[in-house]
């Protein structure tokens, strides 16, 4: 009876230390049936026994984004900050989540400050980082802001098109909001039932 119970306790010990060695197809299976818990087990412990950077970084930004599918957005945060700017496509990625995320949370300020840290990259990240901004000036209502980014997007790029023009009419919106006055409104509530 001693020697179950021993094989039992030690079991798990030797099972959670052969995570790393799961091949890279499992994984991706287990993404792929949506069962983000059992992932995220098999991808830190892979990025415990990982020493390459480009692997780790590589690793992070996944299971950042599979904290994200969880909902989990400070976890998520979490892993995508860390992903080293020795892989600045990986990073570039890696702080669009992690922007949008903070935005997700109501922190525009830190959104932005990710966002405008990014450097120079190809056309996509370009305009994805400037449709992030625009997106965050708006919910800031800095309608300036967005007004000149809005207006250098131009429109064409149809991964976001009908998102700009989404943009345009919660602007509209917005803009009607505050020209109201709070104390019209106010006295009207006041003396009309």
């Amino acid at each position: 009876m001693r020697i179950v119970l021993i094989v039992l306790f030690l079991c798990p010990l030797f099972t959670r230390a052969q995570f790393h060695k799961t091949p890279d197809g499992f994984v991706t299976h287990l993404l792929n049936k949506r069962m983000y818990d059992e992932a995220i087990i098999v991808l830190v412990e892979k990025l415990e026994h990982t020493t390459d950077t480009s692997s780790k970084d590589s690793l992070s930004l996944l299971i950042g984004k599979t904290y994200y599918y969880l909902q989990q957005l400070p976890a998520s945060i979490r892993y995508l900050d860390v992903v080293s700017p020795e892989n600045p496509t990986l990073q570039s990625e890696a702080v669009l989540f992690s922007a949008f995320n903070e935005s997700y949370l109501k922190r525009t300020d830190l959104a932005i400050s990710k966002l405008i840290g990014i450097g120079p990259q190809n056309d996509n990240i370009i305009q994805l980082k400037a449709f992030e901004l625009a997106g965050n000036y708006l919910l800031r209502n800095d309608f300036a802001k967005f007004d000149s980014i809005q207006n250098s997007l131009g429109g064409e790029w149809h991964i976001t098109q009908q998102q700009q023009k989404n943009f345009l009419n919660y602007r509209k919106e917005l803009e009607k909001l505050k020209s109201r006055s709070p104390f019209l409104a106010g006295t009207l509530s006041a003396h009309v039932p």
